[in-house]
């Protein structure tokens, strides 16, 4: 656990930090510190976000001031490809971090954003490979790893658009998947392998305004990913509000280019569609059967709304 020296000397660690900081009490402390102990792998931190204790910028603002590092604001910083390629993805991934510049001051100081600005793999053997003395910079996990798949991933410079007659084959492969993933978890609600739009009624879906359907696909065509999204306004409701939402319907990506962030750019273009749109939230509904699903939207930044529950007779 990160852990800093107080001007009195006294050793001061992250979790007592945060109780002083009054992000959490005394018991939570104890319980994640016990919930650490069970071996799992999981940094204080971390926990610290998952638990909703607090947000990845207040964990990073109290590491900044522990640790007396810069904060990087990494989705509007400019990255130089050249000098983030200075690692491999294999690298980035696994210490979470990225080669941002060069100290401006010296160009021999690398500064390299991370989300553990203490971690010796960044801060010692990596200044050890390149030859230079690595001066770390924090940054939120979630804007990193998004930056790593930008920059390093197979899809880097392959743009998500909105979708065509020509994609419809690859959409209707994508389907399929999808209705096996939850076959497999719910045989009994789902007949599997099966697609829930027919070719014609995909055509009148991408046509229609109301329901934009976003693609990633490679240069010749192949659809790697989708996403459906569908437009909902309450109005005049006694009880909910005049709320404009976007409903995302849907979201694939081909079992065989998965863990390349190609989710996450679906997600983000669907996300920015919205903003553009004058949308007020973004919905969608998961099956507890999926698992990977959940955490993957976790990821994103999304939380439960509501809870669809059920007994089985």
């Amino acid at each position: 656990m990160l852990e800093m020296t107080t001007r009195t000397g006294k050793k001061m660690t992250m979790a007592d930090m945060m109780v002083n900081e009054a992000f959490i009490t005394e018991q939570q402390k104890n319980e994640l510190l016990a919930e650490m102990d069970e071996g799992n792998g999981i940094t204080f931190e971390k926990l610290l976000v998952d638990k909703g204790l607090a947000s990845e910028e207040q964990v990073i603002n109290a590491i900044s001031l522990m640790l007396g590092v810069m904060i990087c604001k990494v989705d509007e910083a400019e990255f130089d490809a050249d000098i983030a390629k200075k690692i491999n993805r294999e690298f980035a991934v696994k210490n979470c971090c990225i080669p941002y510049q060069y100290d401006p001051n010296n160009y021999v100081d690398l500064w390299v954003v991370t989300d553990d600005p203490s971690n010796p793999e960044v801060t010692d053997t990596l200044g050890q490979a390149l030859g230079c003395t690595v001066i770390p910079l924090i940054g939120m996990r979630s804007a990193i790893l998004k930056k790593i798949d930008e920059l390093y991933g197979e899809n880097a410079g392959l743009d998500v658009r909105r979708a065509t007659a020509e994609d419809i084959p690859g959409i209707l492969k994508l389907l399929v998947q999808v209705d096996m993933v939850h076959h497999n978890g719910r045989p009994d609600l789902f007949k599997g392998p099966a697609t829930k739009y027919n070719e014609t009624e995909l055509a009148g879906i991408i046509a229609n305004e109301s329901t934009p359907v976003f693609v990633l696909a490679d240069p010749q065509g192949n659809v790697k990913g989708h996403a459906f999204a569908v437009h909902k306004q309450v109005k005049n409701s006694a009880v909910i509000t005049d709320v404009k939402t976007l409903y995302v319907d849907d979201i694939c990506v081909d079992e065989a280019c998965r863990r390349q962030g190609i989710g996450r750019l679906l997600y983000d273009a669907v996300r920015e569609y919205a903003k553009t749109q004058g949308f007020y939230n973004i919905t969608l509904n998961v099956w507890n059967c999926n698992p990977s699903a959940m955490k993957f939207y976790e990821s994103l930044g999304l939380v439960p709304q509501k809870v669809c529950m059920e007994e089985v007779l």
